[in-house]
């Protein structure tokens, strides 16, 4: 056994929920959130949430977690620009008042969150934690389905978890799985690449249900890849319209030690989406599928978006332009 696996690591761990219609003629409130900070963060163990699942993990794991803030909302209209200014602060002060000493760092984030001035806070909550805790601590996150990964989080994340089944029934299950991530990362294993691939689609109606619909063969293609080790992370994101920002779109992430066999599993399976373009699927394609790889490297040490490719969508046939 190693030095660094036999002290005992410190997990920092943070949430910040709420979907947003952008439609929605009334905006939502700092006081629209639920705020837990500290120790009062540990009643959601044993509970059917993110950030109950991974301290089940770290329990189990014999981890200690330092509770920094949780802040969660039910769906509701665009945040007020002042309740994002006082969201943003808090938790923002909570971070830094907890991250001394901490090994890691794990967020619960739904990801198709808006307020007025700032169409991606997740994003600025993510930055603002990376420049906290530096540069060499790894930050996992967990993202809703319904989220939208924009580039700003990808950029300076070293893993996460996506939830998967539609609807929703997986919370802890996804929390458990984005621990978990994270302690990999923390036994000394190098930051993965992670592979996005953004579909300019997005599907509606019974077609959702990930169980039956188009999503389905998709999201058990990740499945799968996860289960026999392929990947060190898999999942799609089906966007939600509602949450009308500049990055809405489909999605799938993954996370891979090989960045190269990453970027062809993903596209295999990515395409296996766009051959509903016509027929059953309530698909509206764009024209566009981009292919967007970010490589991370030990020590925190990013190379920017190093893969930029286009792929032009037709009804059952494919054509590449690099």
């Amino acid at each position: 056994m190693t030095e660094r696996e036999t002290v005992v690591p410190r997990i920092l761990i943070a949430e910040c929920m709420q979907e947003i219609s952008s439609f929605n003629p009334l905006p939502s409130q700092y006081e629209n959130f639920r705020i837990e900070e500290g120790e009062a963060m540990l009643a959601q163990r044993g509970l059917n949430t993110a950030i109950g699942g991974a301290l089940a993990v770290f329990a189990a794991r014999g981890v200690e977690v330092v509770p920094a803030i949780s802040a969660r909302a039910g769906s509701a209209g665009l945040l007020s620009a002042p309740g994002w200014a006082r969201l943003r602060a808090q938790f923002i002060a909570a971070v830094e008042r907890c991250a001394e000493g901490v090994d890691g760092v794990y967020l619960s984030l739904h990801g198709a969150m808006g307020a007025d001035g700032n169409l991606d806070p997740e994003g600025t909550l993510l930055e603002a934690t990376r420049g906290i805790v530096g540069s060499r601590t790894p930050i996992v996150i967990s993202l809703d389905l319904h989220g939208i990964a924009s580039r700003r989080m990808m950029r300076v994340i070293d893993g996460f978890a996506l939830s998967w089944p539609y609807p929703p029934i997986d919370f802890a299950d996804t929390g458990e799985r984005a621990a978990r991530f994270l302690l990999r990362l923390r036994s000394g294993a190098p930051s993965p690449a992670i592979v996005r691939v953004v579909i300019s689609a997005l599907v509606r109606r019974d077609d959702l249900i990930t169980k039956t619909g188009c999503y389905g063969d998709l999201l058990l293609g990740c499945r799968r890849l996860e289960a026999e080790g392929k990947v060190l992370a898999a999942g799609i994101m089906i966007g939600n319209p509602f949450t009308d920002v500049p990055e809405l779109c489909s999605q799938e992430l993954l996370a891979s030690a090989a960045p190269d066999e990453a970027c062809t599993l993903a596209l295999s399976l990515s395409l296996s989406l766009s051959r509903h373009g016509s027929g059953r699927c309530a698909i509206a394609f764009t024209g566009s599928m981009r292919l967007l790889t970010m490589r991370s490297y030990r020590r925190r040490r990013w190379a920017g978006p190093s893969c930029s490719r286009t792929l032009r969508m037709r009804p059952h046939r494919v054509r590449r332009g690099i």
